[in-house]
């Protein structure tokens, strides 16, 4: 009996193990197949839409559709531009009618002016003759410097251009100027380069001198110009001694300038003073 179902138990386990094993290889069967099958079925409609949107893209439908789109757009552009065109000649149209009808009135109008107003027209001709000759007064001729030595030449071209950089023509002039009124004053030194370098208190007259911009500037030939025309005898200053720019020096210095000194001259940044 023992040995009877030992031998069935061992049957039964081989049944067992044969089933098995013939269901995993059905399992991975029907497995590979399902794939193939959505690889087949993704791969036909996307062959299906490419080939769709080919044959869309190349219908000569759309492109009349397209066509007839731009032509559309295109007229309504054209007429939106003749409308413009349109409005803007007949806004023109009037306008023109007006200005000619006052250039007429102010035609016929300054006729009978020239007629009835020609002592008029001499006075204020008259005004203008001395307003010129006024202008004119402002600019003097001074005697030259006469003996200016290549170094009081060169430091006159650097204070210039330390204090005048952003200066115009005149204002460069009337630097200098000042420099010569200083040397012909009994006050200053008698040379322009000891005027330009003196010191008092050990503080030096012009602040490039302290703050060292007179020792670094390049020259422009700007400032050359006007410095050859005021060794020429062009004269601006009026008489200047002393300059101040309010705006960049110290509110010490400007309240001694307004009070121990009378202001003769402004041009630019600068204001210009005397005893």
């Amino acid at each position: 009996m023992q040995k009877y179902m030992i031998k069935k138990d061992k049957f039964t386990n081989v049944q067992w193990f044969n089933c098995k094993d013939e269901l995993y290889q059905k399992s991975q069967l029907y497995l590979i197949c399902i794939l193939i099958t959505f690889f087949v079925v993704f791969l036909l409609g996307f062959l299906t839409n490419l080939f769709a949107n080919q044959s869309v893209a190349a219908h000569p439908f759309t492109e009349n559709i397209q066509s007839e789109e731009e032509l559309v757009i295109e007229r309504k552009s054209l007429n939106y531009n003749d409308r413009e065109i349109q409005n803007k000649v007949s806004s023109i149209e009037p306008e023109a009618d007006i200005e000619l009808t006052e250039k007429n009135h102010i035609e016929n109008h300054t006729e009978i002016k020239d007629i009835t107003e020609i002592p008029e027209v001499e006075e204020q001709t008259v005004k203008e003759e001395t307003k010129i000759a006024k202008v004119e007064e402002t600019v003097s001729k001074t005697d030259p410097i006469e003996k200016l030595t290549d170094q009081d030449l060169e430091a006159l071209y650097r204070i210039v251009e330390a204090e005048a950089t952003q200066e115009d023509m005149i204002g460069r002039i009337l630097i200098a100027n000042v420099v010569f009124n200083r040397v012909r004053s009994d006050g200053f030194p008698n040379t322009v380069y000891d005027v330009i370098h003196q010191k008092i208190n050990g503080r030096a007259q012009f602040s490039p001198i302290d703050d060292q911009r007179y020792f670094t500037v390049t020259v422009s030939e700007k400032t050359k110009e006007a410095v050859q025309r005021a060794l020429a005898g062009e004269d601006y200053s009026k008489g200047a001694l002393f300059f101040v720019a309010r705006s960049m020096a110290s509110s010490n210095a400007v309240s001694w300038f307004d009070q121990n000194l009378t202001k003769v001259y402004v041009h630019g940044v600068h204001e210009f003073f005397s005893y």
